[in-house]
């Protein structure tokens, strides 16, 4: 079993540099953390100057990643019974302003969304469901804390509280949640986050059990109220908008495999996570395993993940915070992802956003030059809708001094929407090699470029328009437009 994975690292190794291109359907996501304010906001909003300042931090983020390719932002919206947006559940979280319970004078998401759209890039919902505070974070949201509100839902282990996933009513709080997030905001998907029972400490729930238990041992038991809770979520969202990805982030190892014991930690066993069962019953969109560990450890167990993944995308979680934390060198990261894409996983999300900023080892030169050299689509939710939408028309391009200014007119009126601009040295373009693509993701039926100075000859260009589904139709009709020197 060693050497198998021994030679699928050779592998890895020599597909780095030989690969002719990124793979156009790819998932590339970034954790944006704001517990703590890890990643997002350095600054509290306490004026209108120091809220401008907030607000331009989080844009020098987002345009970093739009830089990079990625194509998602996985946004803290929910930390520890506190949030970054108003909502009738959680009070807004001191990261913001300083104080627990104080607005900051905006709404973080609406504005994360918009611009995260503005750029071409997915926003979606990142919920922490379980732990709710520490005993201080309780004290400091006072009233309008759970433990005060809900006592019945709440159990503490140390000094740490969390929410007991045995009550009925756990389900409907959190499915609520997402009920909240997916109907107020034009959100592209919920990411569930510490689904999951506490890994430190035996959670205080056997009164709980005695009266919803059902007859199953305590394992099994808490399996199924983890399910539970997921499954009402995925069902709340896609009754309202069935188009919004529901995912979860997970521990990277599902249980011990035949020859590689994962020494203890693991999700089904460990955490009560059987998130393989999630997905044989449909009720996730992707998932995310936070594989934190090495290519001889990570290969194994990412394999595993792939080989029950019932078609659905199986990101790798991808520990960008080992640059610094274990000093690991960047060829670790680059490794494990071009495995993700040996084994046609899907994609790959990062923790954290800070390394991306501050281009820790040059990660962000290693994936703008290499991995991430061309933009990516995400691949589309057949499962959820295969139909593409009606192709756009009547594209016309004017040349004006020194720029390109797109036209054209969108044949689908459904919305959502997006168009994705083409262009090719040859007449027939082809739409499935990304380094064609010069725009993607776009909200409006225009567009404009400077022209770069390598721009020589007759270059062909054609739109295409995607449904919020990801489902692409055919080509708009070919322009051609003659470049001189």
């Amino acid at each position: 079993m060693k050497n198998k994975y021994l030679i699928l690292l050779l592998l890895c190794l020599m597909v780095v540099p030989l690969s002719a291109m990124p793979p156009k359907h790819e998932i590339r996501g970034a954790w944006l953390t704001t517990i703590w304010r890890l990643d997002w906001p350095s600054t509290l909003a306490k004026d209108s100057v120091s809220t401008e300042k907030q607000k331009s931090d989080l844009l020098k983020i987002l345009d970093r990643l739009q830089f990079l390719n990625f194509n998602a932002v996985f946004l803290q919206v929910r930390l520890r019974n506190d949030v970054i947006y108003p909502s009738k559940y959680d009070a807004w979280t001191q990261m913001l302003t300083g104080k627990s319970g104080k607005s900051p004078g905006y709404d973080p998401l609406k504005f994360a969304i918009e611009e995260c759209h503005r750029r071409g890039l997915e926003c979606h919902a990142w919920m922490v469901v379980v732990p709710i505070g520490s005993d201080r974070q309780v004290r400091e949201l006072g009233e309008n804390s759970l433990v005060k509100k809900r006592p019945e839902l709440c159990r503490k282990i140390g000094d740490e509280w969390f929410l007991d996933p045995g009550r009925p009513e756990t389900t409907d709080l959190i499915s609520g949640m997402a009920a909240e997030l997916t109907r107020s905001y034009d959100i592209d998907g919920i990411h569930l986050d510490y689904i999951r029972y506490p890994e430190k400490g035996e959670l205080p729930d056997r009164k709980t059990k005695a009266i919803y238990g059902d007859g199953l041992n305590l394992p099994n038991w808490r399996r199924e109220n983890i399910n539970r809770i997921v499954f009402a979520v995925y069902d709340s969202v896609k009754v309202l908008k069935p188009w919004v990805q529901v995912s979860s982030s997970l521990i990277g190892k599902y249980n011990d495999l035949t020859n590689v014991s994962s020494l203890g930690w693991n999700g089904f066993a460990k955490v009560m996570q059987d998130a393989k069962s999630w997905l044989h019953a449909g009720k996730q969109d992707f998932i995310v395993p936070m594989m934190y560990f090495k290519e001889e450890v990570f290969m194994p167990f990412m394999s595993d993940w792939k080989k029950d993944a019932c078609r659905r995308p199986v990101l790798g979680g991808l520990a960008l915070y080992m640059l610094n934390e274990r000093d690991w060198p960047m060829g670790t990261i680059m490794n494990e992802l071009n495995y993700t894409r040996l084994i046609n996983s899907g994609g790959q999300v990062y923790f954290r956003t800070e390394q991306l900023m501050k281009n820790v080892k040059s990660c962000a030169d290693s994936l703008k030059l290499v991995s991430y050299r061309c933009p990516a689509v995400f691949p589309p939710m057949v499962w959820q809708d295969s139909i593409a939408p009606a192709s756009p028309r009547e594209l016309s391009i004017l040349q004006d001094k020194n720029k390109l200014l797109f036209k054209w007119k969108a044949e689908d009126k459904e919305p959502g929407v997006t168009y994705n601009i083409y262009m090719s040295n040859r007449r027939k373009i082809d739409i499935d090699n990304p380094e064609n693509i010069i725009g993607c993701r776009l909200r409006e039926a225009r567009f404009e470029m400077e022209i770069p100075d390598d721009f020589l000859g007759d270059l062909f260009f054609c739109v295409t328009a995607s449904d919020r589904c990801h489902n692409e139709s055919l080509k708009s009709n070919i322009v051609k437009v003659r470049f001189l020197r």
